[in-house]
């Protein structure tokens, strides 16, 4: 006789789509988390040095290279989790471009404010993933609300590309 054989294979099924389930709100979770840090961080950076916004390639400070080896740190860490957890695919390459871009920008100390001034857009993520989690979390009816940050998080998008 086998030391465990489920009664009921749906059971097996189950407690695979649990532990699924929880992975996944747990690493959206966590990447929310990380970009609401990051887009806050990289707002501050470009407010309180301007220096990094009078020359986005050649100016640098050490929050700002703080914030890049975060980031690079975030995005490793995701794509170490996609390798474990998922069959990698175009957002583990999307993640291994940025491993190399970010790389370079620390290793050169080049290109830092733009770096800097990318990772303001990861607010945006904040808000992106909210219909996801509703989803996952059967709580649709909040469908409504997270369509207005979605719309205003658009619209501030489009004020601050059109400079005003």
């Amino acid at each position: 006789r086998l030391p465990y054989l489920p009664s009921n294979p749906s059971t097996v099924i189950e407690s695979k789509s649990k532990k699924c389930k929880k992975w996944k709100w747990r690493t959206t979770f966590i990447a929310r988390l990380c970009a609401a840090t990051t887009g806050c961080w990289a707002v501050l950076v470009l407010c309180i040095s301007p220096t990094l916004w009078s020359n986005l390639w050649l100016a640098n400070c050490l929050s700002a290279q703080s914030l890049v080896c975060f980031s690079l740190g975030v995005h490793i860490a995701e794509a170490v989790d996609m390798i474990l957890h998922t069959r990698p695919g175009l957002l583990w390459v999307h993640h291994l471009l940025i491993i190399f871009c970010f790389s370079g920008v620390l290793l050169t100390e080049k290109a830092v404010g733009f770096v800097v001034l990318s990772l303001v857009t990861e607010l945006n993520v904040v808000f992106n993933k909210t219909r996801f989690l509703q989803t996952m979390t059967r709580r649709d009816h909040h469908y409504v609300e997270s369509s207005r940050a979605t719309s205003t998080t658009e619209h501030l998008h489009i004020l601050r590309h059109s400079g005003g």
